[in-house]
């Protein structure tokens, strides 16, 4: 048997607290179907919605899944749901989100079994939604594949448990006794297994949430055969590619080297953040490195770079304030060779340079009478 696995798809985000825009997700949900329309079951391990979100869009994306999880159940293939935390409340009676597309919609407290068979191949699936629930699923001994469907942060030690997200450790992994866990909720793809076997995953986000879920981004493909699986395999799918990159100013010399490595990352394909940090002999241009955000699905500058005492003498030294004499008394320090050896650098221009460029000081603030 041929089986999906997806999970955390967050459609209906709020696009201002998202790392890729809502068309995007879309997309890519779409591919996803395209994919399962090959498959016997597709397995969703909860957050396929985002409720706190833009509604209109959200209802949009309700839409559009009623529409294609439809299609897919009348081509034969069965869609079953463990829905987590951040869409558990859109399923209810009033809720925007569809259910009647579903195979099955695993319930809170759940521990109830639902069969799939192909031919002479049988799957037996298993789901909960809250943390009570978990205990009170049992595989039950009638041959096939056993699988447990869960939204759930994986515990090995003994690290802090969210109370609205069940939690799965080693000793619940143990007395649950499955073949194979279909994880959600964590957003990185990750593989477990016990004595060489493979015995759970998180297929991870297939379009990224946040910033830091960078690189290609996965949905599972899973085949079963004799009740056993015979092969795994992670199929990219994301419609927008997430890069983060730092850029160490002290080995650049004007924007415009910044902008060249910039521009050099540019694909319509790609939502890019770029890290400048470390100490700066340049004044910094923005715009010129902005110019290039054409270039790409999303370009955000982070600058945590800070100016070198030079640079900031440079540029205040001329002016008719307390701030330009101060500078101008720096700048002399420094070409006579005054600076006190010990002194960090760095440090001081972090700090001078935040000082001279802070909102909290008016102009009237550094003015000379």
């Amino acid at each position: 048997m041929r089986i999906l696995l997806t999970s955390d798809l967050h459609l209906g985000i709020d696009e201002r607290s998202s790392a890729v825009p809502g068309h995007a997700r879309i997309n890519t949900f779409k591919k996803i179907c395209a994919i399962a329309s090959e498959h016997d079951l597709l397995l969703v391990a909860g957050d396929l919605f985002h409720d706190g979100g833009d509604k209109s869009s959200l209802l949009a994306a309700a839409d559009t899944v009623s529409r294609e999880f439809s299609a897919l159940r009348r081509k034969g293939v069965d869609i079953l749901y463990t829905p987590g935390e951040c869409d558990r409340s859109l399923l209810g009676e009033d809720g925007p989100a569809p259910t009647g597309c579903f195979t099955h919609i695993f319930p809170s407290g759940g521990g109830s079994g639902i069969s799939i068979t192909r031919g002479d191949e049988s799957v037996s699936v298993y789901g909960a939604t809250d943390p009570r629930g978990m205990t009170a699923i049992r595989s039950e001994e009638n041959g096939g594949f056993h699988m447990a469907l869960l939204h759930a942060d994986f515990c090995a030690g003994e690290q802090e448990r969210k109370p609205d997200v069940p939690s799965l450790g080693r000793d619940d992994i143990r007395s649950l006794n499955m073949d194979f866990y279909a994880l959600g909720h964590n957003h990185n793809f990750r593989i477990f297994k016990s004595r060489n076997r493979v015995i759970g995953a998180y297929p991870g986000s297939p379009e990224a949430v946040g910033p830091n879920e960078t690189g290609e981004r996965y949905v599972l493909s899973i085949t079963t055969e004799n009740g056993e699986i015979i092969q795994i395999k992670r199929l990219a799918v994301n419609s927008i590619t997430v890069e983060r990159i730092s850029i160490a100013c002290a080995n650049i010399g004007s924007s415009r080297e910044i902008a060249d490595i910039v521009e050099r990352k540019a694909s319509p394909r790609t939502a890019i953040t770029v890290v400048l940090t470390g100490e700066r002999a340049f004044p910094l241009d923005l715009d010129a490195i902005m110019e290039h955000a054409r270039g790409f699905e999303r370009l955000d500058i982070v600058d945590q770079s800070s100016p070198d005492l030079n640079l900031l003498a440079r540029e205040y030294a001329g002016e008719n304030s307390f701030r330009g004499a101060f500078f101008e008394r720096m700048r002399e320090m420094i070409e006579a060779g005054e600076l006190p050896a010990d002194i960090d650098r760095m440090l001081l221009g972090r700090m001078l340079g935040r000082m001279a460029q802070a909102e909290a000081h008016g102009s009237e603030d550094w003015h000379c009478v």
